[in-house]
């Protein structure tokens, strides 16, 4: 691979597009704009770009039309979107010259292997490709306290602080690029198993006459320690969140489905992964009966 351009790590991000405004991008993209940056947007929902519009925003659904940024978001679902939207026909890497934009910032989840395939296609440009895929969910991505777990090099990441302060509290450097998903799909394996049994536990918990402002502190000062219990209120908001409609409740099942599709795919060979398997198994079996616990557990927010 041709040795990429340099480019000035200490010239300020003034510019930025978002390629994907949908339930993560929406929030992350106002955070920034109310950050004072100047804002693309890109997607296509004629409806939130008229919104983002509205707000000041310049809006476009073609993503070449976002390559005169100084850093590009990529925010949509699958990797074959990211491809379609980088590399695709209309994609950003028809637009990419004269310098910009400095930074593709991919913080879509998706494999290690995808973000240094993508590296590799736009070789040849000055263009310097991170990963930084966020946790937190939607509740974080409104409040700006989303995690970003980035890979890269280290002056990219530096460069892109600023940027990433914008959406996030806590930011960390996890490595050469790919490394920031790697950390992500470990993250959630993790994440999307307390999720999923923590939601039993807690609706055993009521059903046995507990209250969740006392079970938490108890559970967070314990073995049973989790992302669901550091806060008092804060499952009852995620799960609420993840469950006012059955169809939001479907898209965010889905969306587990393929991160741990992801994990499975970037074990070793010879890696045997029972529990993870059996996680994969399960998220295609909870049904309404999982529904009806997180919305019992949401109406106690």
């Amino acid at each position: 691979m041709t040795e990429r351009a340099s480019i000035d790590p200490t010239a300020a991000i003034r510019k930025v597009a978002v390629i994907g405004i949908g339930k993560m991008g929406d929030p992350m993209a106002r955070r920034i704009l109310d950050a004072g940056f100047e804002l693309t947007v890109c997607d296509s929902n004629d409806a939130r770009l008229t919104e983002f519009a509205d707000l000041g925003a310049r809006t476009t659904i073609t993503p070449s039309d976002c390559s005169d940024a100084d850093a590009v978001i990529v925010l949509v679902a699958t990797a074959d979107q990211m491809r379609t939207v980088t590399i695709g026909d209309k994609g950003l890497r028809k637009g990419i010259g004269a310098g910009k934009p400095r930074y593709l910032v991919v913080m879509s989840t998706v494999a290690p292997k995808d973000v240094r395939d993508l590296e590799k296609a736009v070789d040849g440009t000055s263009t310097h490709v991170v990963d930084a895929p966020v946790s937190g969910g939607i509740l974080s991505a409104q409040k700006g306290t989303l995690t970003i777990l980035a890979g890269g090099a280290e002056a990219d990441v530096a460069a892109l602080r600023p940027l990433f302060e914008a959406v996030g509290r806590s930011i960390f450097h996890c490595g050469a690029l790919g490394a920031g998903q790697a950390t992500k799909i470990v993250n959630n394996i993790i994440a999307i198993s307390n999720m999923m049994v923590s939601a039993e536990a807690y609706a055993i918990g009521l059903a046995n006459g507990l209250a969740l402002d006392r079970l938490m502190p108890a559970l967070d000062a314990g073995s049973g320690r989790n992302f669901l219990s550091r806060e008092p209120g804060v499952a009852s908001e995620i799960y609420a969140a993840g469950s006012r409609m059955a169809e939001d409740y479907q898209a965010l099942q889905k969306i587990n489905r393929k991160d741990i599709d992801l994990a499975l795919s970037i074990g070793a060979p010879d890696m045997h992964l029972p529990a993870t398997t059996a996680l994969r198994q399960l998220l295609d079996t909870a049904g309404d009966e999982t529904l009806a616990h997180w919305r019992l557990i949401g109406s106690k927010a």
